[in-house]
């Protein structure tokens, strides 16, 4: 089963077709790779919540967007005044040839994504999927699936817990 819905589907192209620059983008940003992993990731979930992308003229901006708008999140900074990424930073993005051992592991490590989340429990992958895929809030997920906010914010802590650890599995072997 495959997470990528038509509506997103474009979005996600620029993701993978971005993947490298992105990752060395947050890699400049942060003190790790693994933070810079784990805010690449982080990114690829909140693309799949964009629910018009058609409002978005420039989906490769956007895509910088929102991993700088991580970026000061993780570090517990507010965002400046001006909060689009600048043209200027976006053109001195290196494009890194990665090597097909690289490119493998990020084409794997997205496939494991979405394996990960096909082996959750029906009710547990619909809550994790409304969540990512639609971007409905918590209280709407409680709503249409008819259980307890409370509820819906376990499941998807659980969800992203499970998908985390098959991540982790990956790095490690």
């Amino acid at each position: 089963m495959r997470i990528q819905s038509d509506q997103s589907g474009a979005f996600i192209e620029v993701f993978r077709s971005h993947r490298g620059r992105l990752y060395q983008f947050l890699r400049r940003r942060l003190a790790n790779e693994d933070d810079a992993r784990e805010l690449a990731q982080e990114t690829y979930l909140r693309l799949l919540r964009v629910t018009r992308n058609e409002l978005i003229k420039d989906p490769q901006a956007y895509l910088y967007r929102v991993a700088r708008n991580l970026v000061y999140e993780q570090n517990g900074k507010s965002l400046p005044a001006e909060s689009l990424a600048g043209e200027r930073e976006l053109e001195v993005l290196e494009d890194p040839q990665p090597s097909l051992e690289v490119a493998t592991d990020r084409s794997r490590r997205l496939e494991l994504i979405e394996q990960a989340v096909a082996e959750l429990p029906p009710r547990l992958q619909s809550v994790v999927l409304l969540f990512c895929r639609e971007g409905l809030s918590q209280s709407e997920i409680a709503a249409r699936v008819g259980l307890s906010k409370s509820m819906v914010q376990k499941y998807l802590a659980t969800g992203v817990a499970h998908c985390r650890k098959r991540l982790r599995r990956f790095r490690e072997s």
